[in-house]
């Protein structure tokens, strides 16, 4: 049984959405009353098609606003990157840091209950950050959502859709660091349903070998469902003896089985195992799985140095210094032309 979304986040919910054109609202087919939300692109804001450059005066984006002052300037900056629904975004909008209802945040008003879709990534690599979901219409700036922004989701940026519970006007803003939006858009009407979360299978790996196109990298290959009725994400770890994580890798691309590589930092023996992740939900964790004996291939050297470093008794010493996987130095002594 399946049961209508009401967490804060519900990833990847509207990537049917988004590639379809399909809208939520009644009113759709109404010649009457003319274009809804969902059909409007003033409800679509796609940073791909803003001005570059760096603003410090508020941004009107069709039906939405995004807020700007001295000292605390936004920028839309080039960046190619693929979304979850088949978007292909060339530019993002850059927040910069945390956000109030006065600047840098993002402002739309909805006439009823409707979805925000958001593409947004953390201005961090290494650190997953969050979007709060704000009322602003005299309700105090109260919190009625989330969106996670990943630090790094693999080759697709997620596509996360959250309730805008009821009419009146709301904001969107980071609730510390600099976040990167790419795309944002309001479907009037209810998100779609998705399956529960307890009804999800566990992911299991069905297999771990190296990758034939690049010997430095480990594949695990998996059965786990990424999407609307799966996890938002799926990331794939290695663990050396003792359990610490040395390798992770995180993917959003949708499917009912996937495959993810990962890049040992040397050779040895390891545990993979994989994780589904859904916001507001616990994690699901495959069955740990012991990765064939991996042996880290050999790097060019590059020597760096070669200098006479001591001359004794004739006997002239050379140390040479190389780089490649662990580098090196090396130590000769003999007469000058013999080398």
């Amino acid at each position: 049984m399946k049961t209508p979304i009401r967490s804060a986040i519900a990833a990847v919910a509207a990537t049917a959405l988004a590639v379809t054109g399909l809208t939520l609202s009644a009113s759709a087919t109404d010649a009457d009353t003319g274009p809804t939300p969902s059909q409007s692109d003033d409800f679509v804001l796609n940073a791909s098609d803003m001005e570059p450059g760096s603003f410090e005066e508020n941004l009107t984006v069709g039906n939405f606003t995004v807020t700007a002052g001295p000292g605390s300037n936004v920028q839309v900056t080039a960046h190619a990157r693929t979304g979850a629904g088949g978007h292909e975004f060339t530019q993002r909008l850059e927040l910069r840091g945390g956000g109030s209802a006065q600047t840098r945040s993002v402002h739309f008003e909805v006439a009823e209950e409707s979805t925000l879709i958001v593409h947004a990534l953390s201005g961090s690599s290494s650190a997953d950050r969050t979007l709060a979901l704000h009322r602003s219409d005299g309700a105090g700036d109260a919190v009625v959502a989330h969106v996670t922004a990943y630090g790094d989701p693999g080759a697709q940026i997620p596509a996360a859709a959250v309730v805008v519970p009821d009419a009146g006007s709301y904001y969107l803003a980071s609730t510390g660091s600099g976040i990167n939006i790419y795309r944002m858009q309001v479907l009037e009407g209810e998100l779609p349903e998705r399956l529960p979360w307890a009804e999800v299978a566990d992911p299991v790996i069905t297999d771990v070998g190296p990758d034939t196109d690049d010997p430095t990298h480990l594949v695990i290959s998996f059965d786990g469902e990424v999407g609307m009725d799966g996890a938002d994400v799926a990331t794939a770890r290695l663990s050396e003896a003792g359990g610490t994580v040395v390798a992770q890798e995180m993917s959003a691309t949708e499917g009912a089985s996937g495959q993810i590589a990962l890049t040992p930092p040397a050779s040895g023996t390891f545990t993979a195992e994989v994780v589904l992740s859904r916001d507001g939900e616990e994690d699901k964790v495959s069955e740990p799985v012991t990765a064939p004996e991996f042996v880290l291939p050999l790097g060019t050297a590059q020597v760096h140095s070669a200098l006479t470093t001591d001359i004794t008794d004739g006997l002239a010493t050379v140390t040479v210094e190389w780089g490649s996987g662990g580098g090196g130095r090396a130590l000769r002594r003999g007469l000058p032309g013999q080398w």
